[in-house]
C-alpha cells in the first residue's frame, strides 16, 4: 500500500460580494414583477389554480429574499456599513 502525503489547504481567496450584488437584486426585481403580471393575468382570465400556484410562488420568493436580506445583515462589516439595511425599526423612547 502506498501512503498518500497530505497537503495543506489553500486559503480561500476573498469574494468580492459587490460585484453579484446588483445583478442578483436586478434578477430579485424582474422575476417578481413577471410574477406579479403572471398571477394579475391568471385573475383576469379566471384561472384560479394558476393565479393560487403564482401566489404561493411570490410568497416564497419574498421568503427567500427576506432571508437573503438577513444574512447579508448579519454577516456585515462592523463597524456599521452606510450602506447597510437596518432590519428593525427606530426604537421611541418618548
Amino acid at each position: 500500500m502506498t501512503k498518500k502525503t497530505v497537503r495543506p489547504l489553500k486559503p480561500l481567496r476573498e469574494f468580492n460580494y459587490l460585484l453579484a450584488a446588483e445583478e442578483l437584486e436586478g434578477l430579485h426585481i424582474n422575476v417578481s414583477r413577471d410574477l406579479e403580471k403572471q398571477t394579475q393575468l391568471g385573475s383576469m382570465r379566471g384561472h384560479r389554480a394558476h393565479e393560487r400556484s403564482l401566489s404561493v410562488l411570490t410568497v416564497m420568493l419574498r421568503f427567500a429574499w427576506n432571508s437573503y436580506e438577513a444574512v447579508g445583515y448579519i454577516t456585515a462589516d462592523t463597524p456599521p456599513d452606510p450602506n447597510r439595511k437596518d432590519v428593525l425599526p427606530g426604537i421611541s423612547t418618548s
